[in-house]
């Protein structure tokens, strides 16, 4: 798989897959605004964490670089903090995966 991004890799399943992948040997960079991940979560002797979000699409765009396979599992979850502020969870889950996909694209993965 080569260098590997995990965004949103210091959530509960994201750390999960994050210590798989580097059990494995991977390269993996982390991806995370912490805020809903814990960064105790994150491995830093192991692995590259940035933190930003993914709303961020230059940040996403140089963290992202070397990057040959991307598992996506950044997204603000929670139904009643979506009701309370839905624009900021459209920002993130939307706007935020679609700044995802435009990284990848640029990069060719498919």
């Amino acid at each position: 798989m080569g260098k590997v991004a995990v965004t949103g890799g210091a959530g509960f399943i994201g750390s999960n897959l994050t210590r798989r992948l580097i059990s494995e040997g991977h390269d993996v960079v982390v991806f995370d605004d912490l805020s809903t991940g814990l960064f105790s979560n994150v491995d830093q002797s192991n692995c590259t964490f940035i933190n930003s979000s993914i709303t961020d699409p230059k940040a996403l765009q140089i963290a992202l670089e070397d990057c040959q396979t991307i598992f996506h599992l950044a997204a603000r979850g929670s139904v009643p903090r979506s009701i309370k502020n839905p624009v900021a969870t459209h920002d993130v889950n939307a706007t935020g995966t679609l700044n995802v996909l435009e990284v990848a694209r640029s990069r060719g993965l498919t």
